[in-house]
C-alpha cells in the first residue's frame, strides 16, 4: 500500500530563525512531498518510493524573497546527489517566483524525461533568467517539452501525467481558469 507523507518546513515569522541544513533522506517505500521554504514563490519536490528508484519530480522552483529562507547552498545540500534523479519538471506559469531557482540545479536535458509548462516558452524569457528560456528551448528541441492548458480545463485535464519515472504513480495538472478568475497576467513575464 502506498502511503503519502507530506513534510512542510515552517519558519517563525516573528523571530529570525537560522535554518539548519536539511538533506533529503534516501528514498524508502513511501512517496514523499517536500514543500521547500523559499519565501515568496514555490518549490515542491516529489520523491518517489525506492521501488521506483527514488526518482524525483519538481513542481516549480522559484522565489523572489529567499534571503531569510533557503540559500543556494541549502538547496544544493537538500538535493545532494539526488539532482541526477530528476525525471520531470512542471512549471505552472511564467512568473519568475516559480522558476528562477531552476538554473541552480543544472538539470541535464539528456537526463530529464519530460518538462511540462503552463505557458508559452517565450513567457519564461526574462533578461535575468535567460538560462531557463535557453534550457526550455533545448528541452523542446529534444522532444521532451509539453505545454499543459493554462486557461482552464480542456480534454487534457483528464489526462494523468507521470511523476515516478513513467510508472503507475501519476498526477493531474490543470492551469488556472483565466477567464473565470481573471488571472490575465499569470502567463506574462513577471
Amino acid at each position: 500500500m502506498l502511503t503519502v507523507q507530506l513534510i512542510i518546513f515552517t519558519l517563525c515569522a516573528l523571530a529570525h530563525v537560522t535554518m539548519q541544513a536539511y538533506v533529503m533522506p534516501p528514498a524508502d517505500l513511501n512517496l514523499h512531498i517536500y514543500a521547500l521554504p523559499v519565501g515568496q514563490g514555490d518549490a515542491t519536490v516529489i520523491q518517489c518510493p525506492s521501488t521506483y528508484g527514488g526518482r524525483l519530480t519538481i513542481v516549480d522552483m522559484g522565489s523572489t524573497s529567499r534571503a531569510e529562507y533557503m540559500s543556494n547552498t541549502d538547496i544544493l545540500n537538500f538535493f545532494g546527489t539526488s539532482i541526477s534523479k530528476i525525471d520531470y519538471v512542471y512549471l505552472t506559469h511564467g512568473d519568475r517566483d516559480h522558476y528562477n531557482i531552476l538554473p541552480l540545479l543544472n538539470i541535464q536535458v539528456s537526463a530529464v524525461k519530460g518538462v511540462y509548462i503552463g505557458c508559452n516558452i517565450s513567457d519564461y524569457k526574462t533578461e535575468n533568467f535567460i538560462k531557463v528560456y535557453d534550457w526550455l528551448i533545448s528541452v523542446n528541441a529534444a522532444g521532451k517539452l509539453t505545454r499543459f492548458p493554462s486557461r482552464g480545463c480542456t480534454s487534457t485535464c483528464n489526462s494523468l501525467v507521470p511523476i515516478c519515472g513513467g510508472g503507475n504513480i501519476n498526477m493531474r495538472v490543470m492551469g488556472a481558469n483565466l477567464d473565470q478568475y481573471d488571472f490575465s497576467t499569470s502567463c506574462a513575464n513577471g
